[in-house]
């Protein structure tokens, strides 16, 4: 059986709150997004990390493993976990680039408020449906 309730219990206040959440978590990935831009164009970065430790120290660790001198073979656990490690950060960085693609496009942050005001404007109209509708069914049944 279904139990009645009214517009308070569907729309709550923490609804609003919502959209601040939202809009803040945007502005925190176009930070992140100009933090990675900063980032991936810093010469230093690029030719330590990028040219020297990911690609140069990987390719050296890779050729290691394929060496029978016996140091490397019982440092063989060692020497795949750093290759893993710098292909986490590569993968990290790429997945990174992907996601924040275009995200400090100011237009995007206009449609996302239009979306959510859109959505506010539709949840108001609702509850005053619901409002008109509870006061009509009590003056009907008095």
């Amino acid at each position: 059986m279904l139990e009645e309730v009214n517009s308070s219990q569907i729309f709550t206040d923490e609804q609003p709150r919502t959209l601040e959440v939202t809009l803040a978590e945007f502005d925190e990935l176009v930070e992140d997004k100009r933090a990675l831009d900063r980032l991936l164009e810093n010469e230093d970065f690029k030719r330590i990390i990028l040219d020297k430790y990911i690609e140069e120290d990987g390719a050296r660790l890779g050729e290691l493993l394929m060496s029978r001198n016996q140091q490397v073979v019982k440092d063989r656990d060692i020497i795949v976990n750093k290759i893993v490690g710098k292909g986490y950060l590569k993968d990290f960085l790429k997945d990174m680039v992907n996601v924040l693609n275009g995200i400090d496009n100011p237009e995007q942050r206009v449609e996302l408020i239009r979306q959510y005001r859109e959505l506010e404007e539709a949840e108001a109209e609702e509850r005053e449906r619901l409002n008109t509708e509870g006061a009509t069914d009590e003056s009907n049944s008095n």
